[in-house]
């Protein structure tokens, strides 16, 4: 067998050989690392009711429909 010898230039060229997926890794470490902190800044609305429609996209009998049947769903499954 031959054995080769490799240049100080060889060398150095093996660890830079893909920069940009260095960049993707590190760029996706920090994305797993600070999303879940956008989770914590999101306002929740305040539980009122079984119903809760702040933005009043749902008209009065429809939210009452909706209330009574919720109620009616927590009766026959709760303990």
């Amino acid at each position: 067998m031959l054995a080769t010898r490799r240049t100080a230039g060889q060398r150095g060229a093996r660890r830079n050989a893909n920069p940009s997926l260095l960049r993707f890794l590190l760029g996706l470490f920090f994305l797993t690392l600070f999303l879940p902190l956008t989770a914590l800044a999101a306002e929740l609305p305040v539980l009122t009711g079984r119903v809760v429609d702040n933005a009043d996209i749902i008209d009065a009998a429809t939210e009452a429909a909706l209330t009574r049947k919720l109620a009616d769903f927590e009766a026959k499954s709760s303990d």
